[in-house]
């Protein structure tokens, strides 16, 4: 029984799904919106061999719960057909991109919030562009860390977490959690 965070059936086009084959190395987006309009974006540039996949849903407060549980239905997503390392929302397709990587515009208002799920399915080791176009307007908000790498494995019965950053701002420490269904954590030890 396909779930709805993650169906068979994509909401926006004919294009076969959202995120269906063993998606890994997500990266999550906030997206918030300042000013209404016709959004549009695009993850990538044309002419790479990548496949990169995303999934959209509107931002609730429970909408993390409702994912995990399959009971939220994505507004956009696109499973790449066409490998080529470009994606996103467009009216009209941009130049070096294909049709079956790029879903319809999505009309949004004020204040609305959306969470983006990226997958870098062929992980690929480069930078990704994210851009926006439209005439929606995205405010962002700097984090105050860039990673610049982040896994984990198994190392003899133990999990072994190892990542570095780019940048860091007015950090502290790292708080490690650990969760055992995915929604619930709880706080591990913290690392300066």
């Amino acid at each position: 029984q396909p779930c709805a965070s993650n169906p068979d059936i994509n909401p926006a086009s004919a294009n076969s799904g959202c995120l269906l084959s063993g998606e890994l190395n997500s990266t999550w987006y906030e997206i918030n919106v300042s000013a209404g309009g016709s959004l549009e974006f695009s993850f990538g540039a044309p002419g790479g061999g990548n496949c990169y996949d995303w999934i959209m849903w509107p931002k609730t407060p429970t909408v993390c719960a409702d994912i995990v549980a399959g009971t939220q239905a994505p507004v956009r997503c696109n499973w790449n057909g066409s490998c080529d390392s470009y994606t996103g929302i467009a009216g009209t397709v941009p130049v070096g991109g294909f049709a079956d990587n790029f879903e319809p515009p999505l009309v949004v208002t004020t204040g609305q919030q959306f969470l983006i799920c990226f997958s870098n399915f062929s992980s690929a080791y480069t930078s990704v562009p994210l851009d926006f176009f439209g005439t929606a307007d995205i405010s962002c908000v700097t984090l105050p860390v860039e990673f610049g790498e982040f896994y984990g494995e198994r190392v003899r019965g133990d999990n072994q977490l190892v990542w570095n950053t780019l940048s860091e701002v007015n950090c502290d420490r790292f708080e490690v959690e650990r969760s055992e269904n995915g929604m619930d954590f709880i706080k591990v030890g913290e690392v300066k």
